[in-house]
């Protein structure tokens, strides 16, 4: 065997161990918070990696809850075939108004947690909703874009008739 190729092969060997210990340190740094009896906390005002609508205005265009055309039960259908169609999404804990959903960055594994509360008020389906990163400082706008994603796929979902 050459020179060259053992090099070659040194060095992938390196950058994947390098990788595999990133990602365990990424893994054991940002523990799974247990939303199953709380709702998270507001977006800090100066945060960068965390968004919301709704309770949890940050970093958005939607403010305001989201108005559902249809009941909290199809509300949360909607919003489960949402996080289904997620490519490295999983359910960790849903009822019926509440869902948390981990979702997890293709290259460095980060896990992002999606909050969505579906709530009846007047008569009409809300929803509010908060995506925030675990660890780190920059979402580089990955936040706000899947709420953005969320509220487009809502915005087709329901049985139009308004009423929860």
């Amino acid at each position: 065997m050459d020179l060259s190729l053992r090099s070659l092969r040194s060095v992938i060997f390196a950058f994947f161990s390098i990788w595999i210990i990133g990602v365990a340190i990424i893994k054991v740094a940002s523990p799974t918070p247990d939303f199953s009896a709380t709702f998270p906390d507001e977006c800090p005002p100066d945060s960068q990696n965390c968004s919301g609508f709704g309770i949890w205005d940050h970093r958005t265009e939607q403010t305001e809850p989201l108005a559902f055309s249809g009941s909290i039960e199809e509300a949360m259908d909607s919003v489960k075939e949402w996080a289904s169609d997620l490519n490295r999404a999983s359910i960790i804990h849903s009822n019926l108004t509440s869902i948390h959903i981990v979702d997890v960055t293709p290259f460095l594994r980060f896990e992002d947690d999606v909050f969505i509360h579906i709530e009846c008020m007047e008569g009409n389906t809300l929803i509010h909703a908060r995506s925030s990163s675990r660890v780190g400082i920059s979402d580089l706008n990955v936040n706000p874009n899947r709420l953005d994603s969320l509220i487009s796929h809502m915005k087709f979902g329901g049985s139009g008739s308004p009423g929860c």
